[in-house]
C-alpha cells in the first residue's frame, strides 16, 4: 500500500525515522542550536511532531507514564520512543484484533 494511500504507515515512518535521531542527537546546549539554523532543534523541529501525535497521552497529567513536553522530560526515552515507532507500538490503535485484520496491527 503507497504511504500517501496510508497517512498511520506515514506516521510511523516520521516518529521513527525522525524523531528518535533528532532526540539522540540533540546534545549541544539549545542556544548553540539556536543560533545553527541548520540544525534540527527540538522545540522547533521534534515538538511539533510530538504535539500532534504523542501528547494527547503523554503530556503531565494524561494516561501515560511520562510526559513529553520538555526536552529534559523527553530526552531519556529517545531509544525506547525510537523503538516503539519503529515496532509500530507507537502510537497505538485500539481497533479490536477479534474483528478482522487492519493493515497496521502490530501482531
Amino acid at each position: 500500500m503507497p504511504i500517501q494511500a496510508n497517512p498511520r504507515l506515514l506516521v510511523f515512518l516520521v516518529l521513527g525515522s525522525v524523531i528518535a535521531p533528532l532526540l539522540v542527537g540533540l546534545h549541544a546546549p539549545l542556544a548553540q542550536n539556536a543560533s545553527t539554523t541548520n540544525q534540527p532543534t527540538f522545540y522547533r523541529d521534534v515538538l511539533p511532531i510530538l504535539e500532534r501525535h504523542c501528547q494527547s497521552c503523554h503530556r503531565s497529567g494524561g494516561i501515560a507514564p511520562m510526559p513529553f513536553e520538555t526536552y529534559e522530560e523527553t530526552h531519556p526515552f529517545a531509544e525506547a520512543i525510537r523503538r516503539a515507532t519503529l515496532a509500530k507500538s507507537m502510537p497505538p490503535w485500539f481497533a479490536d484484533p477479534n474483528v478482522g485484520k487492519f493493515p497496521m496491527t502490530h501482531h
